[in-house]
């Protein structure tokens, strides 16, 4: 607000001192916000809290609108220069967008080479996990094949009948 108003003052043009004056009321219901919230939120006080959306709303259209009447009122020129170009400023803000995609540009190279990294990565482990795998089922082959061969080789147990084994521990 202090920097409109000093514009306003140093130019002469009085309508940039109304353009401050339209901010005046979003610094109300900032200060609605503050005294409620210092208050503790207090109920008694809530009165406040509409009051701050209205200023805030208010507040928020009221620059708006007057820059709108300091643009139809002439304070505010836009227009070409003689040659109908762009002013210099164009062309600095054309090459200050350019920049920025090409910093765009490098930050998507440099986040598709982490995604290429990581893809390749998670090959890898699934390659991994398949020889695990192969491994795991070779193992379970053998483990099978030297069991039936164990079930062959050795002597069916003999259980004692059910009895037999009371009987002998009295």
């Amino acid at each position: 607000m202090a920097l409109v108003w000093d514009y306003g003052e140093r130019t002469g043009l009085k309508g940039w001192k109304g353009l401050s004056w339209g901010m005046v009321p979003l610094l109300g219901g900032a200060m609605c916000a503050c005294t409620w919230h210092f208050f503790y939120n207090s109920e008694s006080l809530e009165v406040l809290v509409a009051l701050q959306g209205a200023l805030t709303v208010i507040g928020a259209k009221a620059p708006v609108l007057h820059l709108e009447m300091l643009l139809a009122c002439g304070f505010i020129m836009l227009t070409l220069n003689q040659d109908h170009t762009l002013p210099a400023v164009a062309g600095w803000m054309r090459l200050r967008l350019r920049r920025r995609e090409i910093i765009r540009r490098s930050e998507g190279a440099e986040m598709a080479m982490v995604n290429l990294k990581l893809y390749l990565e998670n090959r890898c482990i699934l390659a991994e996990n398949e020889r695990l795998r192969e491994k795991a089922s070779a193992l379970r082959r053998e483990n099978l094949a030297l069991r039936a061969d164990l079930c062959k080789t050795s002597a069916p147990a003999v259980l004692p009948a059910a009895g037999a084994a009371a009987a002998s521990t009295r």
